[in-house]
């Protein structure tokens, strides 16, 4: 769970932090966090990001473009198994349109050797708990 939390407030940097040395820092921390093999599919919520840890560096640094604020905060951690379920609510402020966007997703982190391998997104909680095998 050390590892998934540790990723989120790397991740909440990079997306949101005005200093661009800082958050370049704090990304390419969290990239060094997945395994270079590593198998991300956020496509369930973000339909451009499928591949390995430059496919989310690169939309992260994209990403920052598409709010002109926003806020990130991890609702809830669970253990299960070799993975971590995450859930995260967020609201943005769109930087082309200017309105606010609310949400919140789930995300499945599976963990070999200290290192992040796999990492999926879900438009629910309910979808992550039974992918990784569990009921509300």
């Amino acid at each position: 769970m050390e590892l998934a939390q540790r990723g989120f407030a790397l991740w909440t940097v990079a997306m949101t932090d005005p200093d661009e040395a800082a958050w370049r820092e704090a990304l390419r921390e969290m990239v060094e966090l997945f395994h270079p093999e590593a198998e991300l599919d956020f496509t369930r919520t973000t339909p451009d990001i499928a591949g390995g840890r430059e496919a989310l560096a690169s939309w992260i640094e994209g990403a920052r473009d598409t709010y002109t604020s926003l806020d990130m905060k991890a609702t809830e951690f669970i253990d299960v198994r070799d993975a971590v379920l995450m859930t995260v609510q967020f609201t943005g402020h769109g930087a082309a349109s200017g309105l606010t966007v609310t949400g919140e997703l789930a995300y499945v982190f599976r963990y070999r050797n200290g290192q992040t391998i796999a990492a999926t997104t879900f438009a629910t909680r309910r979808e992550a708990l039974q992918a990784v095998g569990m009921e509300e």
